[in-house]
């Protein structure tokens, strides 16, 4: 028992360890920068710039958590964002900006996520 105690707080140091802070706006997606068209609807996210690189798109269907105020929302990674000023900063689809708060907000700051 006392093993896999300790491979659970193992785990969940390597996931906090990832765990980065920014801000987080929303867009209107469409043909996004993995080579699919994305609609609203879709839970996904574009990550700043310096985390996508054109030509090796292995960022492209990554999963991540984003959190803010205590709610949480599973996206995927599907999207460059170029406006993003942060290097941690994020654009959501607004059916995934919903979950976290509505959409007049129009700045979540800060927001969370691995």
């Amino acid at each position: 028992m006392r093993f896999f105690a300790r491979l659970a707080f193992v785990a969940s140091a390597a996931v906090a360890a990832n765990a980065f802070t920014g801000r987080a706006t929303f867009y209107t997606p469409g043909l996004n920068a993995c080579g699919s068209v994305s609609s609203p609807d879709d839970l996904i996210a574009a990550v700043s710039s310096s985390y996508f690189d054109a030509n090796k798109d292995t960022i492209c269907g990554t999963p991540i958590t984003v959190t803010y105020q205590g709610n949480s929302v599973n996206v995927v990674i599907m999207d460059s964002c170029p406006a993003c000023t942060g290097v941690h900063d994020l654009d959501l689809s607004p059916a995934a900006f919903e979950v976290l708060a509505p959409l007049s907000v129009g700045l979540l700051n800060p927001v969370t996520w691995s």
